[in-house]
């Protein structure tokens, strides 16, 4: 019997957040991711967007997993509230549905509630019948994944958020060899990721944090405070790697910064040596040359974090900005939050301490550039290809990409998705 297949996106087209993508085989439902959005200012009260997911409870007896395939909020944190009126069973690794369940916690919910099945970010399991296999990928959160849905015409790849990189950390690994095997059948269509693929060449290195600090922290005689988002392990990574070189130690700047850690550190990740760690209770007995502060947070939070710290309006009395310590912003601002930032950076500077301010521009966040599109293309050849994940522009960007690679892909009509655009291309 012929499988009847529909894909459509419910969120996460035409916009910056929100990522929630349907497949549908022989009327079986597959959910590939489930993100929030921030708001931006012309939603006051609203904490976070989520998908319209009308489709999903009308037929909630048929929607049978969702495929979750990283920790970032933008891909897992609407289904914390989606899930109690849609259950099924969720699919990650350890990493991302640790992430998911902080995020749960974060939203004031019961994390205890949900059906979560921990799977390797390189592995082949079966679901509802059909083979499902993850791909190990290199994004700025550990154990992140690609998907690929096996059908009878070939498979349904997903990309994941996700670079080229011959050199990562094992946590951060382009399973080029799982990408490989995969190639050696058809690929139906893949979805690709389209944020940066206006950008030429390669994202890396550019999404490396080393290179922009490491001169500030080796020089710098007092405190050295850095704001990173909490689910950016990457950049987390190479921060404890240069408190180990410079002989500091790294102080959690609060208990949401110290609950990521804690966590992630119960799944083998962000591991901080002994000697490289201290509790905030220290921060006045350590000499200031030996301190490392560490501000984390989520989205928008992050930056209310740095105003109130700016502004002297912290809980925390103990810590106090002053002339003698440096800040660096190494959490440049998308585009739901620039005014926010801006406002905090503003504060930073009338605080009168030293501001590295990183700009976006020069850090890249780890996302594919033209050149990986290619490389993903170029080694699946699908007959299929569709653009996900970005704005219209960035969309278009993508199937021009992908029109280029001369594999037999033709333009195709535009078509509507829920209220979203989406350029195929065959």
């Amino acid at each position: 019997m012929s499988e009847k297949i529909k894909i459509f996106a419910l969120g996460g087209l035409d916009e910056d957040g929100k990522e929630c993508t349907v497949v549908e085989i022989n009327g079986d439902i597959f959910v590939v991711n489930c993100g929030v959005k921030f708001p931006d200012k012309t939603m006051p009260g609203i904490d976070y967007v989520i998908p319209n997911y009308d489709y999903l409870l009308q037929n909630k007896a048929r929607v049978k997993a969702y495929f979750l395939l990283h920790g970032h909020d933008d891909e897992t944190g609407a289904l914390a509230y989606i899930y109690k009126d849609v259950p099924a069973p969720i699919y990650g690794s350890k990493v991302t549905l640790q992430m998911f369940k902080i995020f749960t916690k974060h939203v004031n919910l019961d994390p205890s509630i949900y059906d979560l099945h921990d799977v390797l970010p390189t592995s082949t399991f079966k679901v509802a019948g059909r083979q499902f296999s993850f791909f190990h990928t290199a994004h700025n959160i550990a154990d992140s994944s690609g998907l690929a849905i096996q059908t009878q015409y070939g498979n349904i790849v997903f990309t994941g958020d996700f670079v080229v990189e011959n050199n990562a950390n094992p946590n951060y690994l382009h399973d080029m060899n799982a990408i490989a095997n995969l190639a050696e059948k058809p690929t139906l269509v893949l979805l690709s990721e389209s944020v940066y693929a206006d950008h030429s060449g390669y994202t890396a290195p550019s999404y490396k944090l080393t290179p922009h600090i490491e001169e500030p922290m080796k020089d710098w005689q007092g405190r050295i405070f850095v704001s990173i988002f909490s689910t950016n392990f990457y950049n987390l990574d190479e921060l404890i790697k240069l408190a180990v070189q410079t002989r500091r130690k790294i102080i959690c700047y609060d208990e949401e910064t110290q609950s990521i850690l804690t966590a992630m550190q119960g799944c083998g990740q962000l591991l901080i040596p002994r000697d490289n760690y201290a509790p905030v209770d220290d921060i006045l007995r350590l000499r200031s040359q030996d301190i490392i502060v560490l501000v984390s947070g989520f989205g928008s939070h992050l930056y209310s974090k740095i105003a109130l710290l700016a502004a002297n309006s912290q809980e925390d009395k103990r810590i106090v900005l002053n002339k003698n310590d440096l800040f660096i912003v190494a959490s440049p601002a998308n585009d739901n939050t620039e005014i926010e930032a801006t406002d905090a950076i503003d504060e930073l500077y009338r605080s009168g301490c030293e501001v590295i301010n990183i700009k976006r521009k020069n850090f890249l966040n780890m996302h594919a550039s033209e050149e990986d599109l290619k490389m993903m293309i170029s080694i699946l050849k699908p007959k299929y290809y569709i653009p996900v994940k970005g704005f219209y522009k960035d969309l278009l960007k993508n199937g021009m990409v992908a029109l280029s690679m001369g594999i037999n892909l033709r333009d195709r009509k535009s078509t509507r998705l829920n209220s979203s655009h989406s350029r195929a291309s065959r």
